[in-house]
């Protein structure tokens, strides 16, 4: 999977669970309307966390780093 199919994975969820929210919330103060609109914007703001974390978490192409030679053993 590609770092742009889990960005928006990850969007997508977020956006879920941020509507999901917005729907309780706006039942709870009795305006759904004004309740998924702030749930949508929490969802967006969590699903770009998620979408950042997932790709900071994603493995790396190029791993032959050779920034650490703290190991010399040809001394």
């Amino acid at each position: 999977m590609s770092d742009k199919d889990q960005q928006g994975i990850s969007m997508g969820i977020g956006i879920a669970i941020g509507t999901g929210v917005g729907v309780a919330l706006g039942t709870a103060i009795g305006n759904l309307g004004a309740g998924i609109g702030i749930g949508i914007a929490i969802g967006a703001a969590f699903g770009i966390i998620m979408a950042n974390k997932s790709f900071d978490d994603a493995p790396k192409k190029d791993s032959d780093d050779k920034s650490d030679d703290s190991s010399d053993d040809n001394k």
